[in-house]
């Protein structure tokens, strides 16, 4: 993925170019050296990329400490943030993009 999308962020997006470029795409593991490199260097040019984080639930089952027939659980939430090369170059990180207004 990351050739493309390399080639992506770097120039213009749109006849007047984007202000944003938001990958809803999770880069939580490295993949090829030449093309991750390739990937973080066109983040840093652009300077508006915004990378999402995938976010991972778990449900803990607790005791039950009231005698009541009901089991209770928790729910443990986990940010997985890009790769750390991809992080440093993106202008931000998030758990997921809101929309922003369309007009100018």
């Amino acid at each position: 993925m990351a050739p493309l999308a390399a080639r992506t962020p770097d120039g213009d997006v749109g006849p007047e170019g984007a202000r944003v470029v938001s990958f809803d795409l999770h880069f939580i593991e490295p993949r090829v050296e030449r093309d991750d490199a390739a990937f973080a260097e066109a983040m840093k040019k652009a300077r508006n990329v915004v990378l999402t984080e995938p976010i991972r639930t778990k449900d803990i089952l607790l005791p039950d400490g009231g005698g009541s027939s009901e089991s209770s659980s928790h729910n443990v939430v986990r940010v997985m943030p890009p790769i750390e090369r991809f992080s440093n170059a993106a202008v931000a990180t998030a758990p997921f993009t809101l929309p922003g207004s369309l007009s100018r």
